[in-house]
């Protein structure tokens, strides 16, 4: 039996739609941020409906951080506001649609070391709001980054409960989830792929 090219092609786009490090709002910053340097973090944001469109994505900057700039991104308008403390900064006008994801970023200075969360609101436009504040392993968790104060920063992604534990290196850096994931999703694409592709050649 020959399997055809686009039913693989076809179970490929399936597995890889699937990977749970794939459906978070997160945020990355460089590993060369430091306490006191202005930096640029990006803000990687999926559409996690087939139905509708996200259109509006804001983003609570905690107090930790100073100077805060959203950056422009073409198709989209940007704000900033304080809130208690917080700098909110919000996007819209723009559209993600179907299983596409965009990158927002913005600019602020780091003045105090460790972990940071960074919650997160997506808007659709049917109405439909997803609130990214929850604590790791949450449905919703928020994005959060750490910074270290000797220009060492690890970028953290949140992960749901199923996820598997990120890997770390020999400093005891995690590696991100989403990074973990991808590769995950691959190795099994891979074996999927091959394993048909035996079965249509025995055929």
């Amino acid at each position: 039996m020959i399997i055809p090219l686009r039913r693989l092609t076809a179970l490929a786009g399936l597995l890889i739609a699937a990977s749970p490090a794939a459906a978070h709002v997160h945020v990355t910053v460089p590993p060369t941020a430091s306490t006191g340097t202005a930096t640029t973090f990006t803000v990687g944001v999926p559409n996690e409906r087939p139905d509708a469109a996200t259109v509006k994505v804001s983003l609570r900057i905690p107090g930790e951080f100073t100077d805060v700039h959203p950056l422009a991104e073409e198709g989209w308008t940007r704000a900033e506001d304080v809130e208690g403390g917080d700098t909110v900064v919000t996007w819209e006008g723009g559209r993600i649609t179907g299983a596409d994801r965009a990158e927002f970023r913005f600019r602020a200075v780091a003045t105090a070391e460790g972990d940071h969360r960074i919650p997160a609101v997506q808007t659709y436009d049917d109405g439909t709001v997803v609130r990214w504040i929850g604590a790791d392993g949450d449905e919703h968790p928020a994005p959060s980054v750490r910074i270290g104060g000797s220009g060492a920063a690890r970028t953290s992604a949140p992960e749901h409960t199923e996820t598997a534990t990120p890997a770390s290196d020999g400093d005891g850096i995690s590696t991100p989830a989403y990074i973990v994931g991808g590769l995950i999703t691959l190795a099994i694409v891979g074996g999927v792929l091959l394993a048909l592709r035996r079965r249509s050649d025995d055929a």
